[in-house]
């Protein structure tokens, strides 16, 4: 999206809430954002290397938060400030994040909890205290009315498929879902849904990227957790074959055998007797 297009709806999301939203790549790299500059109390504790790297920690682990449960993650950062982030799509794969923040609860509480935080690392206290006040307070219950509002910039955002970060992950996201879900039912069609793709974009790019398809990874996944489960369990193979997925156990002995030579019992047997 060029910048003329998602700046303007940026700007009239700050004139409404008075939150700082930002536009984030993959690797959590800001490409979008108003207003531009950070508050005044973002700027100067980020001039304190302790907390700019605590800010940058708790940002990592928000991030990484949203990719794993694709829902957008509310919390408050280290210094009690509201952020929220969302997650944005194209056709179908992450592609990067909506992330709002900069802002606090209207409470007194709120107010003496940041400067508590701040004052350790600055010596002039009337300092500290002016920073904390340049803070826009918002009432709670506005706060999560406008991370509503929020989600729906980023679903609009995803519906427009244009914030494209994200074509050279396709392969390793498919990647990581079939990591993450190799024992569900499994299916191309699925994927496709997953990932808004066709199969053959989805099988051309996973083979391109790593030299076999997409169910031979599956396969190969399935197998070296089924290899691991008769050599520390004592699951029978029956049930090994289904905690990893297979459709039945004759279809799992049938692929163990092509893979190690030996089929599922005899694996067993034979590491048994080699520990």
């Amino acid at each position: 999206m060029e910048n003329t297009e998602i700046i303007p709806i940026l700007k009239e999301f700050f004139q409404i809430s008075g939150f700082r939203i930002s536009i984030h790549d993959l690797e959590y790299n800001e490409i979008y954002a108003y207003p531009q500059s950070l508050s005044p109390f973002c700027n100067r504790i980020q001039q304190i290397d302790r907390i700019r790297q605590q800010c940058n920690e708790m940002d990592k682990v928000a991030f990484e938060k949203v990719e794993q449960t694709e829902k957008t993650f509310v919390y408050q950062c280290h210094c009690g400030l509201y952020e929220a982030v969302a997650p944005i799509y194209h056709f179908g794969v992450l592609s990067g994040y909506l992330m709002m923040g900069q802002v606090r609860s209207h409470s007194s509480s709120s107010r003496g909890y940041i400067l508590k935080k701040l004052i350790p690392f600055m010596d002039d206290i009337d300092e500290a205290q002016q920073y904390v006040d340049t803070i826009k307070s918002i009432d709670e219950n506005l706060i999560y009315s406008y991370v509503t509002i929020m989600q729906l910039v980023a679903e609009h955002i995803t519906r427009t498929n244009k914030i494209n970060r994200c074509s050279n992950h396709l392969a390793p996201m498919i990647k990581q879902y079939i990591n993450r879900n190799y024992n569900k039912t499994f299916s191309l069609s699925l994927l496709t849904q997953k990932f808004n793709c066709c199969s053959s974009t989805l099988m051309s790019c996973f083979k391109s990227e790593y030299h076999m398809t997409i169910i031979e990874y599956l396969h190969q996944v399935r197998l070296t957790q089924a290899e691991q489960m008769l050599t520390c369990s004592r699951k029978s193979v029956k049930e090994i074959a289904a905690a990893c997925g297979f459709s039945g156990q004759n279809y799992f002995t049938r692929l163990f055998t092509k893979q190690y030579g030996i089929s599922p019992v005899q694996y067993r047997t034979k590491k048994m007797k080699k520990d």
